[in-house]
């Protein structure tokens, strides 16, 4: 099904029944499963379980009624709060990840946290544009993260962690670092 260019009249909600969201967890395609890999490998039972029952805050973004993505925070500690975000493949490129995660970056600050972190694979250049272009910050590789085969042979992709921090002390303690690795960042 054909999706217009232009942005659908949407809504963001905390709640969604499990059908929908299962059925939404069901339109990934294989690029989608491989750069959100939170419910790789997981029945169904566990995937419900996961976002219903684990302590996440949940975002739901529907368009015209449809389930067309889903965004988390998980809290960490009093001032950190952890995030994932997926698009179905017919919304993704279309603005809807950007404005769910600017979603989250508001309630996250709004709720006085001072730091908001995610991961995202090495080949996922497409999110870390959009992280850049938001102000995150690069913060580490995890090596070695997940083994793949690209090609017939074995390979490792990697994770780096991105954060954005709010409030007063934004960008004091990590400024020596960025200087120090941003070679690697800018040129990805």
């Amino acid at each position: 099904m054909g999706v217009d260019t232009e942005m659908a009249a949407f809504e963001i909600t905390y709640t969604v029944d499990h059908d929908s969201f299962l059925e939404f967890v069901s339109t990934f395609n294989s690029e989608t499963e491989k750069q959100f890999s939170q419910f790789k490998g997981l029945s169904t039972n566990e995937i419900e379980f996961k976002v219903f029952n684990s302590g996440r805050l949940n975002f739901f973004l529907k368009l015209e009624g449809r389930l067309a993505g889903y965004a988390f925070l998980v809290h960490k500690n009093h001032h950190v709060v952890n995030f994932g975000l997926v698009i179905t493949p017919i919304y993704q490129r279309l603005g809807y990840g950007p404005l769910l995660l600017r979603y989250l970056i508001n309630w996250a600050r709004n709720a006085g946290y001072k730091k908001i972190w995610g991961a995202c694979f090495d080949d996922n250049e497409t999110a870390l544009r959009l992280y850049k272009k938001l102000g995150f910050k690069f913060e580490g590789i995890f090596l070695n993260e997940e083994k793949t085969a690209q090609d017939g042979k074995e390979t490792y992709r990697h994770l780096y962690s991105l954060a954005m921090y709010f409030g007063r002390n934004e960008g004091s303690s990590y400024e020596y670092f960025i200087d120090k690795f941003k070679n690697l960042y800018e040129n990805l």
